[in-house]
């Protein structure tokens, strides 16, 4: 796949997440969306569960380059998204 292909799905996929949030500490689905869709389109990216947040660390095979981490914040507030977007949060 080539990368514009792969930036078009990434940001596809979280359009998707942000029109269907999980609220703060019931975020337990987003991470397993999160993890099937990094298994499934860049399993070179190792995903780290810790139950209550998760993490992914991209080590290259060249192991004079860095890793990368990568974390954000998945969790929701019931509060009514006043964006103008297809991806507006339901």
């Amino acid at each position: 796949m080539r990368n514009k292909e792969k930036l078009k799905k990434a940001i596809e996929f979280r359009h998707e997440i942000h029109r269907n949030p999980d609220l703060s500490g019931e975020e337990r689905p987003t991470y397993e969306r999160i993890q099937k869709f990094l298994a499934e389109n860049a399993p070179s990216i190792e995903v780290v569960d810790k139950g209550v947040y998760i993490y992914g660390i991209y080590r290259s095979k060249h192991p004079e380059r860095p890793r990368i981490g990568f974390r954000c914040d998945v969790d929701a507030l019931p509060i009514e998204d006043k964006i103008d977007k297809p991806y507006r949060s339901c």
